[in-house]
């Protein structure tokens, strides 16, 4: 007989009221209720009281003898209670010594984008000798690739490269030239491997020698000085070789007429002479260097100033055609609202505030170059004053008595020489190697492909020659500026679209300032804002497969740049299983023998060398530490292993 106990069932349920018979008749029994079939029910009632009786108390004797048990059971002796509270014996956790490759990544988010065409525009002329006519001798195909530094036309035999930046080509870039365009031109040059020396805002000698190294690499020769030009440089040095060497024989001559002064002195009014006579041309050269540094502020100031009163002039025209009534707002195809004109009336004062900051700099820039002309004539004149001063003082000690046609010679040789040093200056100042500027083409984006072309060999220059593309799709991520170090144009990076099994590979294409705009069409999907509000940099990726993301633009993408990796396959170990000694040294504690029951086991403590760091593991390297081997990384107690293994968390405390 089978009895269920309840055990939380609630201690009312332990007994039942005994119904009237006529409880146990149902109406689906079909029975007629006499008096005899009355007493039977009643007897068979009866016999089932008893039963159920009999059931409940067995229940509560089953009940009773288990709480003895659970008492029994909740009894301990002293030695059990002192086995209790003895601290549980430690077992080591250890993992297998593994041999991989191990590799670190930098993952940034970012979105796949359209990607925008870049005219073909010359920016100017091209280095043609006078008398000839600008003619397309060369043109790309369609389809082509065009690298970074490639000539992707040709004008009159001379190239037209294309180089990476944001700023367009437009002036003549030569030695003095200072400004961001020469910098730009800089950066270029360094990551096509011809280093212009420092980086920076001016085109000096090294940018020269990187630009000739430039040119000549690529099979032509940069513009400098044509031939008629460079004798007469070569004339122009031979004239100041021969006044100085007229001047020193006019000088010998003077002092040999008549000399009452020691060797000493003569030297000592000789060497003071010269330094103040080489003093003159060096404050020329200064001068002219502030100048022509000064106008080109001058000019950097008035063409930003003209471009302020254009933004200016387009605000007005927007807000006046604003203000006719009727007038309909394009943003909104619906007739201007005062808000709508608010705006504009915002952007023409912010507008007219812009103008007049450019004119306050065009008014420094032309304040500015006064004083620097003003201090530099200043300077001139203090140097030919130094340097007469000095003449007087040399010929008041060395004229002899009739030494005036003497005198008169060495005047004379000392006039020519600084006659051919002047004439010296300028031609160095005006010839050298230069870059015209309709011959670089500064594309945002490269490698780009020549999707358009207008240009045929023969015809003239265009106002647009063609239409450079790059992919029809580009990933856009963002990096920190404090990570902005590790992302490097060239690099390949893996691109995965979020939520789908999409993959690709792809290539820096730039490192940078974001775009000021907010991509209105970015949905759910695409989930962000180009905006360079949150001050990180925008890396620009070109993927391998463009295609394979034509449908997922605006989507999110996942990119991740791998940093540095280890050389094949290395001995690798948990982070935790390291430690450091009292030498700073690191070490690692193998298992020689593992714990039992009766053996408590034993380690080894290794000293290795830590190598790369990535993915919760760190390289290690030892002589003695063998693929497999056991690693100690923590400890568990016997207690608690031994509840794990048995499944009772009860006792978990």
């Amino acid at each position: 007989m089978t009895v269920e106990i309840e055990a939380d069932a609630p201690d009312n349920e332990a007994t039942e009221v005994l119904p009237d018979a006529t409880d146990n008749v149902e109406p689906t029994d079909n029975v007629e209720l006499t008096d005899n079939s009355w007493r039977e029910a009643a007897s068979k009632f009866d016999g089932r009281r008893r039963r159920r009786q009999g059931a409940i108390v067995l229940a509560v004797a089953l009940a009773s003898a288990g709480g003895g048990v659970l008492i029994g059971r909740s009894i301990k002796s002293p030695a059990d209670e002192a086995a209790d509270r003895a601290a549980p014996l430690a077992s080591r956790i250890v993992v297998p010594v593994e041999r991989q490759l191990l590799s670190s990544s930098l993952v940034l988010s970012g979105e796949v984008r359209f990607n925008e065409p870049t005219p073909i525009k010359l920016a100017g002329s091209v280095g043609v000798e006078a008398g000839e006519a600008a003619v397309i001798t060369r043109v790309p195909e369609i389809d082509q690739l065009i690298q970074e530094g490639d000539a992707i036309f040709d004008v009159t035999s001379r190239p037209v490269f294309t180089l990476q930046g944001e700023l367009p080509m437009y002036r003549s870039l030569a030695a003095g030239s200072q400004g961001p365009d020469v910098r730009q031109l800089e950066e270029a040059l360094n990551r096509l491997g011809f280093s212009p020396g420092t980086v920076d805002n001016i085109f000096d000698e090294a940018t020269e020698q990187a630009v000739s190294a430039f040119y000549t690499e690529k099979g032509y020769d940069a513009e400098g000085p044509s031939q008629a030009e460079r004798d007469q440089l070569r004339a122009a040095r031979q004239a100041v070789t021969d006044a100085e060497e007229a001047l020193r024989t006019a000088q010998k001559d003077l002092t040999l007429q008549a000399d009452t002064r020691t060797p000493s002195e003569l030297l000592q009014l000789d060497q003071a002479l010269e330094a103040a006579e080489a003093a003159v041309p060096a404050a020329q050269r200064a001068a002219a260097r502030a100048n022509e540094s000064a106008a080109q502020e001058l000019q950097t100031a008035t063409v930003s100033r003209d471009t302020k009163r254009t933004l200016r002039d387009s605000a007005a025209v927007l807000l006046n055609a604003a203000k006719v009534p009727g007038a309909i707002d394009v943003n909104t195809d619906e007739p201007h609202t005062a808000e709508s004109i608010a705006f504009l009336e915002t952007d023409l004062a912010l507008a007219e505030e812009e103008l007049a900051r450019a004119e306050a700099d065009v008014v420094a820039a032309v304040s500015n170059q006064e004083a620097v002309q003003s201090q530099g004539a200043a300077d001139l004149k203090s140097a030919i004053d130094n340097r007469t001063l000095q003449r007087l003082q040399y010929d008041e000690s060395t004229a002899p008595a009739d030494t005036a046609a003497a005198q008169a010679a060495v005047a004379q040789a000392d006039a020519n020489v600084i006659a051919a040093r002047d004439d010296l200056a300028v031609l160095d100042s005006e010839i050298g190697i230069r870059i015209s500027p309709g011959e670089i083409i500064f594309v945002p984006i490269l490698p780009s492909t020549v999707t358009e072309l207008y240009a045929v060999p023969g015809s003239p220059t265009t106002d647009q020659l063609g239409t450079l593309s790059t992919a029809d799709t580009l990933v856009s991520a963002r990096v920190s500026r404090a990570d902005s170090g590790l992302v490097t144009v060239g690099a390949t990076v893996t691109v995965e679209i979020r939520d789908t099994s999409v993959e690709t590979t792809g290539t820096v294409l730039s490192v940078g300032q974001p775009r000021e705009e907010t991509d209105p069409s970015l949905g759910e999907q695409g989930g962000g804002s180009a905006s360079s509000g949150s001050g990180r940099l925008e890396v620009l990726i070109a993927p391998d497969d463009a295609a394979l993301l034509r449908d997922f633009v605006f989507y999110s993408a996942r990119v991740r740049i791998d940093i540095a990796s280890t050389d094949g396959e290395v001995l690798v170990v948990p982070v935790a299983a390291l430690s450091v000694g009292p030498g700073g040294d690191s070490r690692v504690e193998i298992e020689t023998r593992a714990v039992t029951d009766n053996d408590p086991g034993a380690t080894e403590t290794v000293e290795v060398e830590v190598g790369l760091t990535a993915q919760g593991l760190v390289e290690i390297v030892s002589k003695t530490i063998k693929e497999g081997n056991l690693v100690v990384v923590g400890s568990e107690t016997n207690e608690r292993r031994n509840r794990d293994e048995s499944g009772d968390a009860s006792s978990d405390g």
